[in-house]
């Protein structure tokens, strides 16, 4: 049976906003997404399940250009339409129901609600079993978000239990899935970063690294993450020289593909400060107050990530006999990490040992 007209023109604006998005060309993509939403209600009714899955791309459009409140209100939009999916027996239905999911969450998680986060994956996962095998990629893309949920916690053993079920499927020979060995790299390094294992970290980084630049070539912004995570671990292993390198080539990419006030650019000139700080703190300075106006835009004055320039930039400070300035900052950043992270949190351990550093000088000493 032939499409209709409106079948036809839905599906032609929603695959044109999908390459537009696949390109770089985010603008492009909004306006063929929008567009795409009022075809797909034009020609399969508001409570479809297409229509939900036109309005994820939107969300993820939305994401990937940094608008994290715009994601959000979009991915939630779709899983109302596509709450009865739940309940199907179609594997392609649950599987679409599952990625609506995995955005709300991940939304979720990049506003530090770690807790709902993990709640809405482990609910996820527990009905997708329902009618999709373990190793489905829906269920192992589960699996990788809980394991970033949990490392963000400070949960080291719970994520790395859920990297291993994944590796267990995708890190065989040969190798079917460039990009999503890449991303599970990429997060292996990531996990070993946190405990400490730096040249595990950079072995499973690098790996992935060359995966990554093999699947997309080697100017994506999905390259640039890499590059980040790679200069982090060089910088704390001790080779600064190593880690400004690979952030600086980080920060061409993501300014180029994404634009100079991307959520990305903001985290990237954080990192970039943190190397830079040793050898020229004018530049650091310069770098973390630039990353806090970026990451305060996108992310609200209460992130983690947030709370964590803010406390860089105090260090820095107070190096330079700002005990003052530092203190403010301090404080603002203890607001933000005891609204999102647990009391026995690496990121709040490390704020109290700062404050008190601090607590018994004074500007000028």
């Amino acid at each position: 049976m032939a499409e209709s007209g409106p079948v036809r023109q839905a599906a032609a604006q929603h695959d044109a906003a999908l390459a537009a998005m696949a390109s770089g060309r985010l603008k492009d993509a909004r306006v063929l997404g929008a567009a795409a939403v009022d075809s797909a209600i034009a020609a399969f009714g508001p409570d479809s399940p297409d229509v939900a899955n036109v309005i994820l791309t939107c969300a993820d459009i939305e994401e990937a250009a940094g608008d994290f409140a715009a994601a959000r209100a979009l991915a939630e939009r779709a899983a109302e339409i596509a709450e009865p999916l739940a309940e199907t027996r179609d594997a392609a239905l649950m599987s679409l129901w599952v990625d609506i999911e995995l955005v709300c969450a991940r939304m979720l998680l990049n506003s530090a609600a770690f807790e709902l986060a993990y709640a809405r994956l482990a609910a996820a996962l527990h009905i997708s079993h329902q009618i999709l095998d373990a190793d489905d990629t829906t269920v192992l893309s589960i699996h990788n978000l809980r394991g970033v949920t949990a490392k963000s916690c400070g949960q080291f053993d719970a994520a790395a239990a859920h990297y291993a079920h994944i590796q267990a499927v995708l890190d065989v020979e040969p190798v079917t899935d460039e990009q999503a060995l890449a991303v599970l790299l990429h997060n292996l390094g990531g996990l070993a970063h946190a405990r400490g294992r730096f040249a595990e970290g950079l072995a499973h980084a690098r790996r992935g690294l060359e995966l990554r630049i093999e699947a997309v070539g080697d100017d994506h912004p999905d390259v640039a993450c890499d590059l980040s995570a790679i200069g982090a671990l060089h910088h704390d292993s001790g080779d600064p020289t190593a880690a400004v390198s690979c952030y600086r080539r980080a920060l061409e990419i993501f300014e180029s593909a994404l634009g100079a006030d991307h959520y990305e650019v903001g985290m990237t000139c954080a990192n970039l400060a943190v190397s830079t700080a040793a050898s020229d703190t004018a530049e650091a300075r310069r770098l973390y107050e630039r990353s806090l106006r970026i990451l305060q835009s996108t992310l609200g004055s209460t992130h983690p990530d947030v709370a964590l320039v803010q406390h860089n930039l105090a260090v820095l400070l107070a190096g330079q006999g700002d005990v003052d300035a530092a203190k403010q900052l301090l404080a603002q950043a203890e607001t933000a990490l005891g609204a999102g992270l647990p009391p026995e949190h690496p990121r709040r351990r490390d704020l109290h040992a700062t404050v008190e550093g601090l607590s018994p000088l004074r500007n000028g000493q």
